[in-house]
């Protein structure tokens, strides 16, 4: 007998994706658009810093202190690198009443290295992957949001759920990535006490519904509310009632027709009941041929 031989299994080719040129161009434009505002916070930032600097040195400008042991001496022009530019600064100057000038501990860090370089920036949205989200950023994250953010726990979930959501249709596309995926899927969400709903009494509800107005849609729609508060039936039951679901002879009752094909029969207060009897002769009044 012949031996069957399974073929060998050839190596599948791994597939290349090109970016056309237009998207790359959107992509280079968000990454220098990016840089450019945190270039622009990072200004701000700094010249905050060398302020407060000059405050500590100084004290408060235009506060008079007899003990102060420096003054400020205006601003000079100088230069710090920032995103790997080279940009331009204004350095605010404090002399020492016997030392000369004094240097600001903010300007002398950010002279001495670039504070927004690749190891502080890490990597820009348009370059992070799917490997790079792991459960301890997401969890980081996460806390950031409540502690600092002062977020619920309700919207805490509510990002991690978005979260999941993208991660679940990206991990689809990126099958390398699946086992990272599927780590920050595992992270759990966090309970918390759901407070306990309140309820309205009766004088309340009754001030709610209140007196209807004189026009038979007016009466209606107080009619339509008060079935409600009376029944506790759903929107769609009170709206699919018809007049001969309604019983007003002896102990008066609506029959509703409920979710799943489910029926009931709800007895009506006897204001209920006076109220759906006027508004049953009303409409009699105006749709002489109402349908039953």
């Amino acid at each position: 007998m012949k031996a069957h031989t399974k073929p060998a299994l050839r190596a599948m080719p791994a597939v290349q994706v090109q970016i056309s040129l237009p998207v790359q161009g959107v992509l280079r434009d968000v990454r220098h658009a990016f840089l450019g505002l945190c270039i622009d916070a990072g200004q701000k930032a700094l010249a905050a810093m060398m302020e407060a600097d000059r405050v500590a040195l100084c004290g408060p400008k235009g506060v008079p202190d007899a003990a102060r042991r420096a003054v400020r001496g205006g601003t000079t022009a100088s230069q710090v690198v920032l995103g790997g530019q080279r940009i331009a600064v204004r350095r605010p100057r404090s002399r020492s009443m016997t030392e000369g000038e004094l240097a600001l501990r903010s300007f002398e860090w950010a002279a001495g290295s670039d504070p927004l370089d690749a190891a502080t920036m890490g990597k820009t949205p348009t370059a992070v992957q799917l490997i790079d989200i792991t459960p301890k950023l997401v969890l980081k994250f996460l806390a950031h949001l409540e502690r600092d953010r002062h977020n619920s726990v309700r919207s805490r979930n509510l990002r991690l759920t978005a979260l999941r959501t993208f991660l679940k249709f990206a991990g689809r596309r990126d099958v390398t990535a699946l086992h990272a995926v599927e780590r920050v899927m595992a992270v759990p969400m966090k309970r918390f006490e759901r407070p306990l709903l309140g309820h309205l009494t009766r004088p309340e509800m009754i001030a709610v519904l209140g007196q209807p107005g004189a026009d038979w849609t007016s009466q209606r729609d107080h009619l339509l509310l008060s079935l409600l508060y009376n029944t506790g039936a759903r929107v769609s039951e009170i709206v699919g009632v018809r007049v001969v679901d309604v019983a007003l002879d002896g102990a008066a009752c609506v029959h509703l027709h409920g979710k799943g094909r489910k029926d009931r029969s709800m007895p009506l207060w006897k204001s209920t009941a006076a109220a759906t009897d006027r508004d049953t002769l009303a409409a009699e009044r105006l749709h002489p041929k109402v349908p039953t």
